[in-house]
């Protein structure tokens, strides 16, 4: 090292190497720590009720070209395992509120204290939303949602980077509609009405058929004369609930619910 002021050379003692060495060692285990605890939010994802949708698509026929808003309440927050995506969940209750609209405008008649999330329909062929709508719209709600074409096309989210809730930065979100598949529940007594069994045609050997075509020897349901020449066609042998459990594990043998079977070698492969 040379000291520029003194004109002189200064030497770098063993000591001092160890101090500067220790100390970059230091910085950049703190820098590593902070990384490894620090997760970073690359996608939002605002997830929908089915019931809203269909509310807006039942309003779509009923107002097709014109712009108009319903207001909703967000439900929960959640995160994904890495940290990386947030879900925004909404509620499924909405509300219309009063509201003066064309083709090109809409104008809000009631105030939206209670909700925190719009959701504005365009007409057909307006993808994004406008100027307008971010200054007026999207800068008054937490989360801002558009409907086009019968579909959610593009979101917003408001997020306060200050405690005081005074600044906000905006962040694109996409948006996704959950559907809950319903199962119907049928009464006992109902299902026991259709008795299961099992068919299987053969003499010696046991072939199980699993389609109607493979059971009936063709498509109109007709049986080939030549078709199982090693075999009895005309017996037929109905499994009583004894033997079913066994036929069952002969079908899963192999994995895929049902041997093959070969009937000319009259052998399994």
């Amino acid at each position: 090292m040379f000291d520029l002021e003194g004109e002189r050379e200064i030497e770098i003692t063993k000591q001092i190497k160890d101090k500067i060495k220790n100390k970059s060692e230091l910085s950049v285990n703190k820098q590593f720590n902070v990384a490894a605890t620090m997760s970073i939010c690359k996608d939002i994802i605002i997830v929908v009720p089915e019931k809203i949708e269909d509310i807006l698509k039942e309003l779509d026929i009923r107002f097709r070209h014109v712009e108009y808003s319903i207001f909703c309440q967000s439900d929960r927050i959640e995160t994904s395992e890495l940290g990386d995506t947030l879900f925004i969940y909404l509620k499924d209750t909405y509300y219309i509120p009063e509201q003066s609209v064309s083709a090109a405008f809409v104008n809000y008649e009631e105030d939206h204290k209670d909700y925190d999330t719009v959701i504005h329909k365009h007409p057909d062929g307006c993808m994004s939303f406008s100027g307008t709508d971010r200054e007026f719209i999207n800068s008054n709600f937490d989360y801002s949602l558009l409907f086009v074409n019968k579909s959610f096309q593009t979101g917003n989210a408001r997020i306060p980077i200050n405690s005081e809730k005074t600044i906000y930065i905006t962040m694109s979100a996409k948006v996704k509609v959950e559907r809950i598949i319903k199962r119907v529940e049928i009464p006992e007594d109902q299902l026991a009405k259709i008795k299961q069994r099992i068919v299987i045609h053969g003499s010696n050997e046991t072939i199980p058929k699993n389609t109607y075509l493979e059971y009936y020897g063709s498509r109109f349901g007709r049986y080939t004369v030549n078709q199982f020449p090693d075999l009895n066609q005309n017996k037929k042998e109905e499994l009583n609930d004894d033997n079913i459990d066994d036929l069952f594990n002969l079908l899963n043998e192999d994995n895929d619910g049902i041997p093959d079977y070969n009937p000319k070698k009259k052998s399994w492969f």
